[in-house]
């Protein structure tokens, strides 16, 4: 299926992050507890980021943010986090809120990338990275587990 020409410049004007943004705020709003040291903001992009970069590890990626981005996220208070139930709900209805704008937003400029894989119509597609194959680098292995 072709897409109108005008898509990524629709999509520009949208701004991504901007609408991430509006969706995290909608979402934050139902919460009343706040985390001033690492805001749902900061927290949602940098997982984000952590999941489409490449890095051999949490810390690793952390200091990538420390060094490249002048970004300072405390180990301790992003790792933590991760444990946070307000956090995983927050995460889940702004993944759900987002997946669906984005969705509506791809169908009606036509955009479907995977339409040349018939095999997969009828299906949605997710990615992840390796954290569910493989654990971190400065994990050591147990016996016995994967």
């Amino acid at each position: 299926m072709s897409h109108n020409p005008s898509t990524l410049q629709t999509l520009e004007d949208q701004n991504l992050q901007k609408i991430l943004s509006d969706q995290i705020q909608k979402c934050s709003r139902h919460h009343t507890r706040q985390c001033p040291e690492l805001p749902d903001m900061t927290f949602i992009l940098a997982s984000l980021k952590r999941v489409i970069t490449q890095h051999r590890s949490g810390r690793d990626f952390l200091q990538f943010l420390h060094d490249v981005e002048s970004q300072e996220i405390k180990s301790s208070t992003f790792f933590e986090a991760f444990k946070s139930q307000r956090r995983l709900h927050t995460v889940r209805e702004t993944s759900f809120l987002y997946h669906d704008l984005l969705s509506k937003l791809l169908t009606s400029e036509g955009i479907d990338h995977l339409s040349q894989f018939p095999e997969l119509s009828g299906y949605e597609v997710f990615s992840a990275d390796g954290h569910f194959i493989e654990h971190s680098s400065h994990l050591k292995k147990k016996q016995g587990s994967n």
